[in-house]
C-alpha cells in the first residue's frame, strides 16, 4: 500500500499547477466574479504558476509575466 500511496503522491505532485486549473475552472463557474475572486487568482498564480489563473487575470485586465 505504502508504494501505491508513493505513486498518486507523486503523480499529483507532477500535475499539481494542471490540477489548480480545473480546481480553479469549477470554483469559477460555481462563484461569479468579484474583487475578492480577482484577488484569490493572484494568490493562486503566484503560489502555482498557474497559466489559467495568468489567463483570467488578463482577461481581468491584470497583466502578469510568466517566467517560466
Amino acid at each position: 500500500a505504502t508504494a501505491s500511496m508513493k505513486h498518486v503522491f507523486s503523480e499529483l505532485s507532477r500535475k499539481f499547477t494542471e490540477l489548480m486549473d480545473v480546481l480553479s475552472e469549477v470554483a469559477e463557474t460555481s462563484n461569479p466574479g468579484s474583487n475578492h475572486d480577482v484577488l484569490k487568482l493572484y494568490e493562486i498564480w503566484l503560489k502555482s504558476g498557474s497559466r489559467h489563473a495568468a489567463e483570467k487575470l488578463k482577461q481581468a485586465g491584470i497583466h502578469v509575466i510568466i517566467t517560466k
